[in-house]
């Protein structure tokens, strides 16, 4: 087994996984790279025990949404997937006007767009939302000055949090060593403070004694 603890993406997806429920639709808010995505699909397969790269059995209908704003983003998942042998669908950029394709021929579907934009997005395919991933910050690789950003994060958040059923669950990875990663973890823990403790309970876990700004994690489940 490994030592979650030490690795706050591990222990986030350790976490993540046990909230992807049969028929639902899963999002990847930030798909970065990929991995997140590749993890989702392989975990979503494991609910259902249906077959690799099955078209319609992912996860017993469950769907997988991927976003991100930059090009190279989608690029670097869509490749990922393929090469683990998933077949995901990219929506075109004009992805407003594209009819969203049945489950059993696009089980995972990629987004090139802002996550300001999840709401009307995942209203498109009709189904549950029971976990929304949020890994924040830049491109591993990539541009550093392009990062996500408190404004656009919490608009996101927000409609995620609308758009979960009850038992489901946001989970964001903060990362506050630069400039714009610290002032959108604040953000997101001043906004998470205030949520109406009838309907959602938050956590927050940190490491105490790690240097250098280690990653962070914010989790918030509906209860009602």
């Amino acid at each position: 087994m490994k030592n979650l603890i030490q690795s706050t993406t591990e222990l986030a997806m350790s976490i993540v996984v046990q909230y992807i429920q049969p028929g639902c639709l899963i999002i990847d808010a930030t798909c970065g790279n990929g991995h997140d995505t590749l993890r989702l699909a392989e975990s979503a397969l494991c609910v259902s025990g249906s077959s690799k790269g099955s078209s319609s059995e992912t996860s017993s209908g469950c769907r997988i949404l991927g976003i991100d704003l930059q090009e190279v983003s989608i690029e670097n998942t869509c490749a990922l997937l393929i090469e683990n042998g998933w077949h995901p669908q990219v929506l075109s950029s004009e992805w407003q006007n594209d009819s969203v394709p049945a489950a059993d021929s696009a089980p995972i579907l990629l987004a090139q767009t802002s996550h300001e934009n999840i709401k009307s997005l995942a209203a498109r395919f009709q189904q549950d939302v029971c976990l929304v991933v949020f890994n924040l910050g830049y491109l591993p690789g990539g541009d550093k000055t392009v990062t996500t950003d408190a404004g656009s994060t919490l608009a996101a958040v927000r409609s995620a949090l609308e758009l979960l059923m009850r038992d489901g669950l946001v989970c964001i990875t903060m990362y506050s060593g630069h400039p714009a990663g610290k002032k959108e973890k604040q953000a997101l823990l001043d906004f998470a403070k205030e949520l109406d403790a009838r309907t959602y309970h938050v956590s927050y876990i940190n490491m105490l004694n790690q240097q250098n700004d280690p990653p962070e994690i914010l989790l918030i489940t509906r209860k009602r």
